[in-house]
């Protein structure tokens, strides 16, 4: 019975991850701090939906770090592909 609900709440998480990526791969190439990249991200949701807190931001930081996608240098944030280059 909560299998659908699992099923949105792992695609919401897919979706926050995509977000997260698509702003440290194009927004800021030379690397961002989680505070910039949750800064950048709450202007693209509604006033007042905190969605892309500090802590969000970072826990899918680290799912993409671990699928290879970014890498951290110090306290900031770099798209595999800028980090290689």
């Amino acid at each position: 019975m909560n299998k659908p609900v699992i099923a949105i709440a792992d695609k919401v998480v897919r979706m926050m991850e995509s977000m997260v990526y698509l702003a440290v791969s194009g927004s800021y190439r030379s690397g961002a701090t989680v505070e910039d990249l949750s800064g950048l991200l709450s202007e693209w949701v509604p006033a007042g939906a905190n969605i892309y807190h500090d802590g969000a931001v970072e826990r899918a930081l680290c799912r993409l770090q671990r699928e290879g996608r970014v890498e951290r240098a110090g306290s900031r944030w770099y798209a595999r592909a800028a980090f290689d280059a």
